[in-house]
């Protein structure tokens, strides 16, 4: 079998970040893969996943301390990374 369809021929990530002062951090992650071919022969259509991450910093009990709420797969595309069969 080849090998050359089996990996995307081109796939991007991006990262923003920002810190909004008062401990508080904000990013957001794109991903996009082209479409590929598994070994089998099936083929995996492009995908794009957007996530998104907000949290604060703080001090408890005398130690530094972190709560964040994070977001994947905020466009809700449907991603078909993964087959049942791999």
């Amino acid at each position: 079998e080849s090998y050359g369809n089996s990996t995307p021929r081109h796939s991007w990530s991006l990262l923003l970040s920002h810190a909004f002062g008062g401990g508080w951090r904000g990013s957001l992650a794109g991903y996009y893969t082209k479409p590929l071919e598994t070994l089998g022969g099936h083929p995996v259509p492009a995908y794009r996943r957007w996530d998104m991450r907000l949290g604060r910093e703080f001090r408890f009990a005398g130690h530094d301390a972190e709560a964040a709420l994070v977001v994947q797969n905020a466009d809700r595309s449907h991603d078909r990374e993964f087959y049942r069969d791999n």
